[in-house]
């Protein structure tokens, strides 16, 4: 016996929903993961600065 029309639609938009909602969760927790530029520029500069000193030392 098959499902009503109503049923299966129903179904499959309930799991789209989810499936959208998933890829929303993954889209915000990439995009919190990523680095801001602050930290990448002090990261930077602190690669820099120990760089330097190392070559003032040799």
């Amino acid at each position: 016996m098959t499902e009503p029309l109503e049923v299966v639609v129903a179904r499959s938009d309930v799991r789209l929903a989810a499936v959208e909602r998933d890829i929303r969760d993954i889209k915000n927790d990439m995009s919190s993961r990523r680095p801001s530029w602050p930290s990448v520029v002090s990261s930077l500069v602190s690669a820099a600065t120990l760089l330097i000193v190392l070559i003032q030392i040799l």
